[in-house]
């Protein structure tokens, strides 16, 4: 069946280091899998924080999903799946409509006892069916290829940077 799958993972990792590493990690998982990178935002200071939008196939997903909570502790997880499947029938059949359709039309139009004036209006509703099955045809691509790959949504951040203690020196000992 035709499924749209996307995922939203925030995770968290220990330090600014583990931040670098994981988003790294992400991106090799991404493209083990067979997936691609849509974007990326990386900034740090103190703390940090990745964004990234993968595309990962969606006979992948499962897999994807247990790789990269590998990375961190899970701070939120959220997984949606939409069934595509009905879209994709209602186009293929009015594609297939549509192409009985211009099949009609254009043995009307090659009828040797056809008016003129009816054969243009043939051609005009045998264009404008055409036109609408390429839509057709594109918007049916576009659903699939939706389905072929799920959306990972994945934000790293590190925890606030911890106090450093500050070594207590021979003049606090004495008061």
């Amino acid at each position: 069946r035709a499924t749209r799958y996307s995922a939203q993972l925030t995770l968290a990792v220990k330090d600014v280091d583990g931040l670098s590493d994981a988003t790294q990690k992400a991106l090799q998982i991404t493209r083990d899998l067979g997936g691609y990178v849509v974007s990326v935002s990386y900034a740090t200071s103190d703390t940090g924080v990745s964004s990234l939008t993968l595309k990962v196939p969606a006979a992948e997903v499962q897999d994807a999903l247990v790789r990269l909570t590998g990375l961190g502790k899970i701070v939120s997880q959220q997984v949606q799946i939409d069934d595509l499947q009905g879209q994709v029938d209602e186009l293929t059949k009015r594609e297939t409509v549509l192409r009985e359709r211009i099949a009609t039309l254009s043995a009307r139009i090659a009828a040797p006892d056809v008016d003129p004036q009816v054969k243009a209006t043939l051609e005009a509703r045998r264009d404008a069916a055409r036109a609408e099955l390429a839509q057709v045809r594109a918007s049916r691509a576009q659903v699939n290829a939706e389905a072929r790959y799920a959306t990972v949504q994945l934000a790293l951040q590190t925890s606030k940077s911890a106090v450093v203690p500050v070594s207590s020196s021979g003049f606090d000992d004495a008061v």
